[in-house]
């Protein structure tokens, strides 16, 4: 059997960094000759040579399938193809002639060396004859876009299964895993990667608490201490400090630290690309030019950059590379004073870092550490006064159900129009360097870009939630950014703040001499295209409430107890279960009709792995811990529920390690369906949380709309407690799909 010519190859997602399409070498062997006469084709003809096919399996160099060719009597077409949503794409296509035969091909040779840009489905091969008849060689093989995991318990499967989990986003899934293994056991490079691990997740973990910051350099010290010259930790452990320098000397507000770490970068990368080449890495190789890349743009060398690019892409042309490469590129010439051109190459990193969410079964893993193209696009858009273009870019940073694409530029001036000068919607974003911020005014939308030193937003941040709301000082900072003492348009307010400005207690803000509070409602969205849609008023019925459960190692709650009877005398059609009963089970049970789910019981937010973040229920045999955590809640039948209301503490916190700011209880209740949750950012008191539950049922029973009946409860307390007690009303907040 020969192989005429390869007619076609590769789909829609193979990008490269200048998106044309990217030739990939085939590899195929074919073995036997027979004149035998045509049989037909069965589901045998075609079959997979590995146990599992993963868009991360290491299938490079191995051959895959195996693919009998009947014998004909002309040449004919054999074509590989994968159906994902109903779409057909072509991966492989030969010529081949009339002879009877085997055809091995590898992996590269169908899937290409970035496996991971195609989208889940199922592959299919056939045979077209000259008269285009078309048989199907095979039943379908199922294509997975999950990641590849090794399962082995072996030191070497444990160090390379926590590598993966690190680099997919989950970090607290790796921490886990990683302080699990003994390391009595380890050879010296063995525990070089252990120390080096370490000191990723431990850096990921800095983002929430600065005092990771300090282990995680001594971790990643040590690992490049006791590691061989030369060898892979070695080599990793120089990329990693250099990547450390670039983005700890970003966010400096010393220009001289920001020359001598970008410096110390480029020393490091080039020390890690010397040893490369001489092991013959070439991945490692085009890791460190792309962190060479990095830090000459920062120095604004454009022919540096430029050289190192080219060099990283021809050792490695993966997505990573691609993006990484061109976002430095968009650096360097932005640094030049050439904003069009940084334009097209941020626009060209954002092509491929989307192209690569079809790769992914969470979008969270697939965003992990590739928001910076859309970040640094919003940026430059909107400093080129492109207001809407900007704002469109800013939508790419959050996280998108599976097929659900971004919102464009004529759905977001629709949503202007469509507000007019009813009220405002205001989305907010830090770059690190400017704060952009984008309002509806009449009908339209504006933009302001602010100034501001490296990470002087973000401390204010911290240090307005830490006080709880009493940093005056750092409210104003914030308050004037944001509003410049203007307040929102109209009774009402839809805030969409981006990451870290997701925990400001906005309520307190002053402007124009008044909190925000007392200017008008407000409730937070999780997106722009929630600014679409219409909620309904608060119900007055069919209520569900589980209050006072009997927690494990956790105080009862008489207050709770209290707001269960307040629903139960007041919401009719309402269900109310306290104590023991107060459980897993009763949940589940009782949680399908109900329009408004109420639970007061403790909460413990976790910021490392927001999905593991609990409510503590009554014990119960399906749960003897009777932890309920968000990721439970996820699963809940919700399409029904209007509201969530979590009155336990830290409830409405969400932003984590992640890409996904919604992540928690907020991002599990948008996931089971529920139009809407209110929580607090801070602990709460029995008495507070009882009031804002009376507010609330009030505001049902004269068919409120929810933020309307969270400000009633909200001013109630500030009456009752002084503005002194910022901290008692402050914290409230209320997150809805839709307005």
């Amino acid at each position: 059997m020969a192989i005429f010519a390869r007619i076609q190859r590769g789909g829609p997602f193979r990008l490269n960094a200048n998106g044309l399409k990217v030739l990939f070498l085939l590899v195929a062997s074919f073995t036997g000759f027979c004149n035998t006469p045509t049989s037909s084709a069965n589901a045998s003809d075609v079959s997979l040579l590995i146990d599992h096919l993963t868009s991360d399996r290491p299938i490079v160099g191995k051959e895959v399938f195996s693919i009998e060719i009947p014998a004909g009597e002309d040449e004919r077409v054999v074509e590989v193809i994968l159906i994902s949503a109903g779409q057909e794409i072509t991966l492989a296509s030969y010529w081949i002639d009339g002879s009877r035969g085997k055809l091995l091909l590898d992996g590269e040779g169908v899937l290409g060396p970035d496996p991971g840009r195609l989208p889940p489905g199922e592959i299919v091969t056939r045979l077209i004859d000259s008269q285009q008849v078309s048989t199907q060689l095979s039943q379908t093989i199922q294509w997975e876009n999950s990641p590849w995991y090794p399962n082995g318990d072996s030191t070497v499967h444990i160090l390379d299964r926590v590598g993966r989990k690190l680099r997919d986003g989950k970090p607290a899934v790796a921490y886990r895993e990683l302080k699990s293994v003994s390391r009595e056991e380890m050879d010296v490079e063995q525990l070089a990667e252990w120390h080096r691990l370490n000191a990723s997740v431990l850096d990921v973990f800095s983002k929430i608490d600065r005092v990771h910051v300090q282990p995680s350099k001594q971790q990643l010290a040590r690992a490049f201490e006791i590691s061989n010259e030369s060898s892979f930790v070695r080599i990793r452990s120089l990329i990693d400090r250099a990547e450390r320098r670039l983005r700890e000397g970003r966010i400096s507000q010393d220009p001289e630290v920001r020359r001598n770490e970008s410096n110390g970068a480029l020393k490091d990368a080039r020390s890690a690309l010397n040893l490369a080449l001489k092991k013959g890495d070439r991945r490692l190789a085009s890791m460190s030019l792309v962190e060479i890349a990095k830090a000459t743009a920062e120095r604004g060398w454009k022919s540096n950059t430029l050289a190192a690019i080219e060099s990283a892409r021809d050792l490695n042309g993966d997505s990573d590379t691609n993006w990484r490469t061109e976002l430095a590129l968009a650096r360097v010439h932005e640094v030049s004073g050439d904003r069009d051109k940084a334009i097209d190459s941020a626009r060209l990193a954002v092509a491929v870092v989307e192209s690569m969410r079809w790769g992914y079964s969470e979008d969270s893993s697939a965003m992990f550490k590739r928001r910076g193209p859309a970040l640094f696009l919003a940026e430059l858009l909107a400093k080129s006064g492109k207001v809407v273009e900007s704002l469109a870019a800013c939508e790419l940073l959050r996280m998108r159900r599976p097929g659900e694409i971004a919102l464009d530029v004529l759905q977001i001036n629709r949503i202007a129009k469509s507000v007019g000068d009813q009220f405002s919607i205001q989305v907010v974003l830090d770059t690190g360097r400017h704060l952009l911020n984008w309002k509806t005014r009449n009908g339209e939308w504006v933009v302001d870009v602010t100034d501001h030193e490296n990470g002087e937003l973000v401390g204010h941040i911290n240090h307005l939630h830490q006080t709880r709301g009493k940093a005056i000082t750092s409210a104003r900072w914030i308050s004037k950014r944001v509003f410049d003492d203007i307040p929102p348009s109209g009774d009402k307010f839809l805030l969409i703040p981006v990451g870290d400005l997701r925990r400001v207690p906005w309520s307190m803000l002053p402007v124009d001499g008044r909190s925000l509070l007392d200017h008008c409602s407000w409730s937070m969205l999780p997106n722009l295209r929630a600014a679409k849609r219409e909620l309904s008023s608060l119900p007055s019925r069919n209520w569900l409430s589980l209050v006072d459960p009997e927690a494990i190692d956790r105080p009862r709650l008489p207050g709770a107890l209290e707001e269960g009877k307040l629903v139960s005398r007041s919401i009719p059609e309402s269900k109310v279960i306290s104590g023991s009963a107060a459980n897993v089970e009763s949940l589940i049970a009782e949680v399908g009709n109900a329009q408004v789910l109420h639970l007061a019981c403790h909460g413990d937010f976790d910021p490392r792995a927001p999905l593991e973040s609990k409510l503590f229920l009554s014990p119960s045999v399906e749960s003897e811990s009777g932890q309920f955590k968000a990721r439970e809640l996820a699963r809940l039948p919700l399409a029904n529920c209007r509201l969530i209301l979590l009155t336990g503490c830290e409830t409405a916190l969400a932003s984590a390690v992640g890409a996904d700011d919604l992540a928690g209880f907020t991002g599990a209740a948008f996931e089971a369906g529920c139009d809407g949750l209110l929580g607090s950012l801070w602990p709460v008191e029995d008495a507070v949380a009882r009031e804002v539950i009376g507010g609330i049922i009030s505001a049902a029973k004269d068919q409120k709309m929810a933020s309307e009946a969270l400000r009633d409860a909200c001013r109630s307390i500030k009456r009752q407690f002084g503005n002194d007690q910022v901290s008692a009303w402050s914290g409230w907040v209320l997150v809805e799909n839709g307005r």
